[in-house]
């Protein structure tokens, strides 16, 4: 008997795209973590041109460094 044909497994889960929550009475955008992270300990941003590393201590902490 032949096995069912599955898709490749892939490494990378690909997140949806973040949707940002306005808090009306500041203007600020509020995302959680989560939404950028993924299930990622760190990810690069980039701003500017210069690329910033954000990540998850083992602690559960946030450090963001350029």
């Amino acid at each position: 008997m032949i096995a069912p044909s599955r898709p490749p497994a892939s490494n990378l889960s690909v997140s949806p795209e973040p949707t940002p929550v306005p808090i009306v009475s500041t203007g600020i955008v509020r995302l959680d973590v989560a939404t950028i992270l993924g299930d990622a300990k760190e990810v690069i941003l980039v701003h500017n041109g210069g690329e910033y590393r954000l990540r998850i201590t083992a602690a559960e902490k946030l450090i963001l460094t350029k």
